[in-house]
């Protein structure tokens, strides 16, 4: 799913674009998180607001690290693709 975050990104999309394409096409546990993600933007939500939620929601190490990752990528722009690679 971060593999379709990316590309997106790549391709020119917005986090918040990329973020709600990979809600509608991905499987598995990370599609409903970022499911949760799309409908926050959605809602008018910022890209950190909706981020930082899910951050609290699924405290994993592995979900405080993309959502940093994401955070920063959409804060500073260019480069958000690499963010999201790790």
């Amino acid at each position: 799913v971060l593999d379709r975050i990316s590309a997106s990104l790549r391709a020119g999309a917005s986090l918040s674009r990329a973020v709600t394409e990979a809600a509608e096409v991905g499987q598995g546990p990370l599609r409903a998180d970022l499911d949760r993600i799309a409908a926050r933007l959605a809602a008018g939500e910022t890209v950190g607001q909706a981020v930082d939620a899910w951050r609290h929601a699924r405290q994993t190490p592995a979900v405080a690290t993309t959502a940093a990752a994401m955070s920063i990528a959409h804060q500073v722009g260019g480069g958000a693709a690499r963010a999201v690679d790790g």
